[in-house]
């Protein structure tokens, strides 16, 4: 039995590693004497841990892991998140309401869907009519805090 993980460092940088003690291997970066990458940057915060059966299943997955992009483990560390999308197609601008529908949605997913009450739910209002996306819309951002997180979605536009 393995254990592999993922440390965020002091300077947000990530750490991928494997233990078979996974306290003892935290508590050995914390003080500084298991790395020289983490020790130069504590404190660490243990964000990500995968069980492996064995160890030789720890290290290839360890492996993987390394060679992703940070873009890529912030989305495994972050877990699932959810968008719900209300679509205003046709239309050239969204009211009010069409915002409190799409909350409404991302509401109603957190509060009564079983699988949705531990994800971060995104509500989303793409509004759009042939070739145009209103200035309005290209900026709109959409923020949710969840787990005591941020999460922050912007529309790019057409």
């Amino acid at each position: 039995m393995a254990w592999v993980y993922i440390l965020r460092c002091r300077d947000d940088s990530l750490y991928v590693g494997i233990a078979a003690d996974l306290e003892g291997r935290v508590r050995q970066h914390q003080e500084g004497i298991s790395s020289s990458y983490t020790s130069k940057r504590r404190p660490v915060t243990l964000v990500y841990t995968e069980w492996a059966p064995s160890m030789a299943e720890a290290m290839v997955r360890e492996r993987q892991l390394k060679r992703w992009s940070a873009q890529k483990k912030a989305a495994l560390i972050s877990g699932p998140v959810i968008f719900a999308i209300e679509f205003k197609v046709g239309e050239s601008d969204y009211r009010r309401a069409d915002i409190n529908q799409v909350w409404d949605y991302a509401l109603d997913l957190k509060n009564f869907h079983k699988g949705s009450h531990d994800a971060p739910i995104v509500p989303i209002l793409p509004c759009r009519t042939t070739g145009l996306v209103p200035e309005r819309c290209r900026r709109h951002t959409v923020q949710l805090v969840s787990r005591g997180r941020r999460y922050r979605v912007s529309s790019a536009g057409a």
